[in-house]
């Protein structure tokens, strides 16, 4: 193997699909709530909140609701929808938008006998008349967010026969709770849109689309989402706001520093199990993890990204560097993007022997709770803090202390 190749692939920064690759211990959970799911009266609606920051596992753990749904058996079989809003630049784009793709779920189900289909196609006839009366009509204003519309005569000449707003909502209402089929509708990454969109989808949730029989699952940052309300919208309460949407709130637990480091250290291992390079030295990695590591490594994503970019550049380098030294230098630079350039601009006093005065230095300067300090070995880049949590391999095994 030359000394350029990389042997083991990036690792995406993708959600997991399947439950049997959960690492931190989620799935069983996300498969309790799809069950629950399937046996729930939700003939008034329904609204889930699936909470947590960014790269905590909220869309994993939504995936992994899917995966559990989509086993039931024929007679519970539920339509999944996926919405992304942020495919659509307005409001009235996005409302529209909504309904069509609902639409376009129910003959895509095959699973559907032939009576349903029909049903299910008059259905769908039935949303999407809906969807262009919404967009189109001056009454979407008042419910989806104060917008105004021009209503052109011809828009009047098309809607002169048409039934209101309300009449077709109750129509739909009518012919979900005919077919007596569990539609779910997962909306992810609410926190990452502007607020006005926020508030639209919301009020799509609770007033636009609030039919019988439709469960929302919606993905989101809980503390992040309200911030972002309650600075567009003066007087708003984010959070109050926010317990009037979602009828049951989730909170994904933090997946704790042993299981992050196990999980960091099998993608390590996975790099350092290949030939060639110097001996990866565990009571330096334990230290390093104890003392700094461990304290800016909160998310899987985090995990994630630190092991792919270790084993992009430790693979071209492997003959060259001291894996410890390379994985600090790497942490320091994607997780205190702040703090790097200081090692940059600074080289020479981390290059240094006379280690002392720097330890004294580093100790005004910076906050970061460092153990012992830079290394004494005169290696550049080398600072004496580790890791700790459990497994095999080099540095799985020293990773729970």
């Amino acid at each position: 193997m030359s000394v350029n190749a990389m042997p083991h692939p990036l690792k995406p920064d993708r959600p997991l699909t399947e439950a049997a690759n959960d690492a931190l211990g989620i799935a069983r959970s996300a498969q309790t709530i799809a069950q629950s799911i399937l046996t729930m009266d939700a003939n008034n609606g329904f609204v889930i909140g699936i909470y947590g920051e960014w790269g905590l596992g909220k869309t994993t753990y939504m995936n992994f609701v899917k995966e559990e749904l989509q086993k039931a058996e024929k007679g519970q079989k539920p339509i999944i929808v996926d919405f992304n809003p942020w495919l659509f630049s307005n409001h009235t784009d996005l409302i529209q938008q909504f309904f069509v793709e609902l639409s376009k779920e129910f003959p895509r189900n095959k699973f559907w006998e032939w009576g349903e289909a029909k049903k299910a196609l008059l259905t769908a006839d039935t949303i999407l008349t809906y969807a262009v009366t919404a967009a189109a009509t001056a009454k979407l204003g008042p419910v989806v967010g104060g917008a105004v519309h021009t209503v052109t005569k011809k828009t009047v000449s098309y809607f002169r026969n048409k039934p209101s707003l309300s009449k077709q909502k109750k129509q739909i209402s009518e012919k979900l709770r005919e077919l007596n089929r569990k539609i779910i509708v997962f909306i992810d990454d609410i926190d990452r849109l502007d607020p006005d969109d926020m508030l639209n989808i919301f009020k799509l949730v609770k007033s636009v689309a609030d039919f019988p029989n439709i469960i929302y699952i919606l993905g989101l940052d809980r503390n992040n989402t309200c911030a972002l309300l309650e600075g567009k919208h003066v007087g708003l309460n984010g959070s109050g706001y926010l317990d009037k949407i979602v009828q049951y709130p989730i909170d994904l637990p933090h997946p704790g520093e042993n299981k992050l480091a196990k999980l960091l250290g099998k993608f390590i291992d996975a790099t350092l199990d290949e030939p060639g390079g110097k001996a990866f030295d565990q009571d330096r990695w334990h230290n390093f993890y104890g003392s700094y590591l461990s304290k800016k490594l909160h998310t899987p994503r985090a995990v994630m990204r630190l092991s792919s970019a270790f084993n992009l550049h430790y693979n071209r380098l492997r003959w060259d560097v001291d894996p410890v030294d390379f994985l600090a230098i790497e942490s320091i630079r994607l997780l205190d993007p702040a703090f790097f350039p200081e090692i940059q601009r600074h080289s020479k006093l981390f290059l240094r022997t006379d280690f002392d005065d720097i330890n004294n230095i580093l100790r005004k300067r910076m906050t970061f709770g460092w153990g012992d300090g830079i290394r004494r070995d005169g290696k550049a880049g080398c600072t004496e803090i580790g890791i700790g949590g459990a497994g095999g391999g080099a540095a799985a095994g020293c990773c729970a202390a």
